[in-house]
């Protein structure tokens, strides 16, 4: 069950980032808009740049700056969008491990400078 406190984080992370770019690729992939070749490209370079640049750098220096929240927090907060959003289906649990702990550690670098 998804807390309901998150649920403005939720709604803003699905907003910018499933609407434009996760809805456009599971449309086309349903509907077959556009050509397979060019599809299984577009399909490659979206899933890199996902996980590369939301999963492992930007939502872990949001989270710890932005949000300004203690780690038991953060780490409830990731587990949250693990479980409630697209990521969980490009991810698998020792990718989430190694994402939490370097979380951890840019939380505790920010904590003690």
């Amino acid at each position: 069950i998804c807390p309901s406190t998150y649920l403005p984080i939720y709604l803003l992370i699905d907003a910018s980032i499933y609407l434009p770019i996760y809805l456009p690729i599971y449309l086309s992939t349903h509907l077959s808009i556009y050509l397979s070749t060019y599809l299984s490209t577009y399909r490659r370079i979206y899933l890199s740049t996902y996980l590369l640049i939301y999963a492992s750098i930007y939502l872990p220096i949001y989270l710890s700056t932005h949000l300004s929240i203690y780690r038991t927090e953060c780490i409830s907060l990731c587990l949250y969008l693990f479980h409630c959003t697209p990521l969980k289906k490009h991810i698998n649990s020792s990718v989430f491990l190694l994402f939490l702990i370097q979380m951890a550690k840019i939380f505790n670098e920010q904590q003690m400078g």
